[in-house]
């Protein structure tokens, strides 16, 4: 005769098997991530030999062109040893995080100059974190959580004007603040559309003026002015509205204008000197003009030029440059950011000016195509997954706060979305945006900067 068994008996049977089913099924999670995490581990020991192959060559190299005293060929032969050097640092801190153990050496040093093999060349080595990505913060904890005197900390975007994406790129990244150039001399009535636009979704616009390979005239510094009076707080764009808040704050002045390659010079050249000093002249003419409207809007001026001699010649034209700056601007891409950030607060200081004004990192990116590999990354892994984009811009960011505290004040992530679809290309430029080109999400990448964006 069967007997069936009483209701306590079969509940737990039944709590018996569940249970044993959620154990198996914990178990083969757990097995999935050790084999993934084993096959990255791989992945990154290759590559890591690999660099260390790449950099005792490049040691030699090096060597061997110093001896030769070609100033041209022992720069550009540091230039690639810092890259390789800086590479092989970031392979180990990502084997580091992947096996919670293990030694981060300090970065080799580069034969003949006495400085971390992941700078830039540049005048200063620095202090304080290594150049390249610090280790995430543990599990739990804000990978962009408040640092002492950061309270003025701004992450945003670089966007566009396309408003049918740009904007809604911006919005579902969680976007409050984004970077749009606007030329020079663009009447303030053209800028409405997007100053609307973005506000519509409750981003503020930070407007750059842009002059590409030429430099404005006296009329045009003065024409952002009206930029300012028309968006700026209390600007008559915002009048009757309730969403004055949004008002722009800041107008960037040029982009790039202390790089060589808008105009076929550099540091050194006759002509570089004469265009750090026209552009000064070009700062206080322009911050004048806004100061006699009235409307509290600043201008951020460039000092990125690891040479001195942009800093130099534009202090040289203006004395007290200073006075007139709301900001200094820089784009340190690349693992070498502390130091060219190290650059930039010496030079300005060696001329007094004040560590009450801010740094304002108007780019930094990665590009990643989900490991294609692309023709150029800054010296960071050209073949980069999303995944590592996260982790690399979680861990820059970080390291960026701790150094310079309340001084960084606005970090523009460049940029929104793709130039081009994912395989489309290898250049490095199609793919430093946060999203895909059709604003598709770029797994842990886009992740990761949402999360930065929320940490405003």
């Amino acid at each position: 005769m069967h007997v069936r068994p009483s209701t306590p008996r079969l509940l737990l049977l039944v709590v018996f098997l569940l249970g044993a089913l959620a154990c198996t099924a914990t178990a083969n999670a757990r097995q999935s991530r050790v084999v993934a995490t084993a096959a990255a581990v791989q992945h990154a020991q290759v590559e890591a030999k690999a660099a260390e192959r790449t950099l005792r060559k490049q040691r030699s190299a090096v060597a061997r062109a110093c001896a030769k005293h070609n100033k041209k060929l022992c720069r550009a032969s540091r230039t690639r040893l810092q890259k390789s050097s800086a590479r092989l640092v970031h392979l180990r801190k990502v084997l580091t995080g992947l096996t919670g153990s293990g030694p981060t050496p300090s970065t080799p040093s580069t034969p003949g100059t006495g400085k971390s093999g992941a700078g830039s060349g540049s005048t200063s080595s620095g202090s304080g974190t290594s150049g390249s990505p610090a280790t995430p913060p543990p599990a739990g904890e804000s990978s962009f959580g408040s640092v002492a005197g950061s309270g003025t900390f701004q992450p945003g975007l670089n966007s566009g004007t396309t408003m049918s994406t740009d904007v809604a790129g911006a919005s579902t990244l969680g976007a409050k603040l984004v970077r749009i150039e606007f030329g020079i001399e663009t009447p303030a009535s053209v800028l409405q559309t997007a100053i609307a636009g973005y506000a519509a979704k409750g981003i503020r616009v930070a407007p750059l003026a842009g002059f590409y390979g030429t430099m404005p005239t006296p009329a045009q510094a003065k024409n952002v002015a009206s930029w300012a009076k028309a968006y700026g707080p209390g600007g008559t764009f915002w009048a009757g509205r309730s969403d004055g808040a949004l008002a722009i704050r800041t107008i960037e002045f040029g982009n790039e204008t202390s790089y060589g390659y808008q105009y076929g010079d550099g540091a050194g050249a006759a002509s570089y000197t004469a265009r750090a000093q026209t552009y000064a002249v070009r700062v206080k003419e322009a911050a004048e003009a806004i100061s006699a409207t009235g409307v509290d809007v600043g201008v951020l001026a460039q000092a990125d030029d690891w040479t001195g001699d942009w800093v130099n010649a534009m202090y040289s034209a203006v004395p007290n440059l200073d006075d007139y700056v709301a900001g200094w601007t820089i784009h340190p891409y690349g693992t070498n950011w502390q130091s060219r950030v190290q650059d930039l607060i010496s030079q300005t200081a060696a001329h007094g000016a004040p560590s009450s004004i801010p740094i304002d990192i108007t780019e930094w990116g990665v590009a990643t195509d989900n490991g294609g590999c692309l023709s150029d990354n800054y010296g960071m892994n050209k073949c980069m997954s999303y995944a590592e984009a996260g982790l690399t811009v979680t861990s820059t960011v970080a390291a960026m706060r701790l150094k310079l505290g309340g001084r960084l004040n606005m970090f523009m992530l460049y940029q929104v979305r793709d130039q081009a679809s994912s395989g489309a290309s290898n250049d490095r430029e199609a793919y430093f945006g946060a999203l895909q080109q059709n604003l598709q999400p770029k797994g842990a990448y886009t992740t990761a900067v949402q999360s930065l964006l929320a940490s405003s």
